[in-house]
């Protein structure tokens, strides 16, 4: 299948909490999440002050990155278009003019802890999250020379 990519915008945020609910769904290790319209809220005012990137797929959203600064904040593939380099793409777009980043993943999220080993990044600390008591591992990414 083939997938576009393209600036995100507040009315994507609908979509995109979607995405993130279906990927709570299929962990067992975190809290349910928010009902649908508040993470929606709360993504719409992230989308309007941050750069985010879409992929579509047959006009659908199946995926997005954010940046803030040089955080990446937010990288989620809906479970059907993963393993095709969607996140590969969506990585490389947010950090495309950036010297380096920083990505957060829960200790849990192997997948996503093995994609930034494979993407470059490098493990820099771990602290519990307060409030869920989970573990969170920082990763940094620099540019090669």
């Amino acid at each position: 299948m083939s997938t576009s990519y393209r600036p995100g915008t507040p009315e994507d945020a609908t979509a995109c909490a979607r995405i993130i609910r279906g990927w709570g769904e299929e962990v067992d290790w975190i809290d349910p999440m928010d009902d649908l319209a508040p993470m929606s809220a709360f993504w719409a005012k992230i989308f309007a002050r941050h750069p985010v990137w879409i992929a579509l797929e047959a006009g659908e959203v199946v995926g997005f990155s954010n940046r803030e600064e040089r955080h990446l904040c937010g990288l989620y593939v809906d479970h059907q278009a993963r393993g095709r380099g969607v996140g590969k793409r969506l990585l490389d777009l947010a950090r495309e003019d950036q010297p380096r980043m920083i990505a957060w993943s829960y200790e849990d999220n192997r997948a996503a802890r093995r994609f930034y080993r494979r993407e470059g990044f490098v493990e820099r600390c771990r602290e519990v999250e307060e409030g869920t008591g989970l573990m969170n591992v920082e990763h940094l990414w620099t540019r090669p020379a």
